[in-house]
């Protein structure tokens, strides 16, 4: 099915002619839609290491978009083809081509995908759609880690290989093992990121936090040390104590709800302080009920009036970053689909 559309695609992809390769792409996003047949999901991926002229618009590329289209299967079939035109895509495919690996459940696909960013790293431009089939079904951690942290360490895919070795641990599929595989890359990690975040606390005011400087930042610090607290070991304790000095309510949260985790005490007053923070509320009472220790949440904020405050907070901050700061910041809050992440 499909087939001779797909042939047909690719022949005005690379005509000279900028209006009919738009025209190309509107043909190949409707046919992808449709879905491809497995022979023409193999079409797509050969036809991806081809040269094409560049897109007019700010869109996929030719070759990236073709194995995004093959990508809408995906058929295990196309493992053997990916190994062997790997080398020859260009950045962008290559980044499909790893969303098209994740998708696939079986093994073959896992050590594939493992493999080849064993050879060549990550591509220089990454996006979740990279790593979320394996962070909403995990699966086949013993293919994926330690390897996936350890070769991410410094890459463009550091914080998507963190993300998902949480969601491996969240499911329980990483043994509270402190590994110095996966322990050693996330405290590197993580005291770039303090080296980064400790200056710019403040004692007054919060604007500070809002900073784009800071925000993203803010948001790779938090999920590790959300991840630490799957590594009870002193040295992590260590760490999460320090944070919890931090002036960012957030990041003063995560590591008290990280040690709470570890079954580590933690006092009255950096609970309350905590709790205080109307921005970090709900995320302490969820991340304390995850962990079925809600005793800890202070009484003096367990009331309507206290969650009340706490959730137009969230909203006013919601709204204000999608209207002066964009979508990065507004994904960082959890709007627009952005990434969220359960305290605990």
């Amino acid at each position: 099915m499909f087939g001779s559309d797909i042939d047909s695609i690719i022949k005005q992809l690379k005509s000279s002619a900028a209006r009919r390769r738009e025209k190309a792409f509107d043909r190949l996003e409707r046919t992808t839609r449709k879905g491809l047949s497995e022979k023409s999901a193999c079409r797509a991926l050969r036809a991806s290491v081809d040269d094409y002229p560049p897109p007019k618009y700010e869109r996929r590329g030719s070759s990236e978009a073709l194995v995004w289209a093959a990508a809408e299967g995906p058929y295990p079939s196309l493992i053997p083809l990916i190994r062997e035109l790997y080398s020859l895509m260009n950045d962008g495919a290559r980044g499909a081509a790893l969303a098209l690996l994740a998708q696939l459940k079986d093994q073959d696909a896992a050590r594939t995908y493992m493999q080849l960013l064993h050879d060549y790293n990550w591509p220089a431009r990454t996006y979740p759609a990279m790593v979320l089939p394996f962070q909403r079904n995990p699966r086949h951690a013993e293919i994926l880690f330690p390897k996936l942290v350890e070769i991410s360490l410094g890459s463009p895919g550091e914080i998507l290989a963190f993300e998902t070795c949480l969601s491996y641990c969240q499911a329980g599929m990483i043994a509270d093992d402190p590994t110095p595989d996966i322990l050693g890359p996330l405290l590197d990690a993580y005291h770039i990121r303090r080296n980064k975040i400790a200056p710019h606390q403040q004692k007054e005011g919060t604007s500070w936090i809002w900073e784009d400087e800071y925000l993203g930042s803010r948001y790779d610090a938090g999920l590790l040390l959300d991840l630490m607290g799957y590594f009870p070991t002193d040295e992590v304790r260590s760490v999460l104590r320090e944070a919890i000095n931090y002036r960012d309510p957030r990041l003063k949260c995560i590591a008290i709800t990280s040690l709470i985790h570890q079954d580590a005490d933690v006092s009255t007053s950096q609970l309350e302080e905590a709790a205080a923070s109307a921005e970090m509320r709900i995320f302490l009472h969820e991340g304390l009920q995850a962990l079925q220790r809600l005793d800890f949440y202070p009484q003096k904020y367990l009331t309507q009036e206290a969650f009340a405050e706490a959730v137009l907070t969230a909203c006013g901050e919601r709204q204000d970053a999608a209207a002066t700061r964009g979508s990065r910041q507004a994904s960082l809050l959890g709007c627009e689909g952005g990434p969220k992440r359960v305290l605990g």
